[in-house]
């Protein structure tokens, strides 16, 4: 298994086209962060960890916010793994 880091978006990334080990996360039209492979490192699967991610009634706001993210991501995820 192998982890891509996501990092922010800079100036120069709104100018880059996705490539074979470049990509950008899009929210809509708003560039959310890119994953360069460039950078990823293998992860042995002992060290994962499966979340929950839906969301409870009972759930702090924080967490129920950043659960909603993660989901968000994870379909954009999916996408570009169709993609490659």
């Amino acid at each position: 298994m192998y982890c891509v880091p996501l990092n922010h978006p800079k100036a120069k990334h709104y100018k880059m086209k996705n490539d074979v080990d470049f990509t950008r996360i899009f929210d809509g039209e708003k560039l959310m962060g890119v994953m360069n492979f460039n950078n990823m490192i293998p992860v042995d699967e002992s060290v994962v960890t499966k979340m929950d991610l839906r969301i409870a009634k009972n759930e702090k706001v924080v967490s129920g916010h950043i659960k909603f993210c993660v989901q968000r991501n994870v379909i954009g995820f999916r996408k570009i793994k169709v993609l490659l």
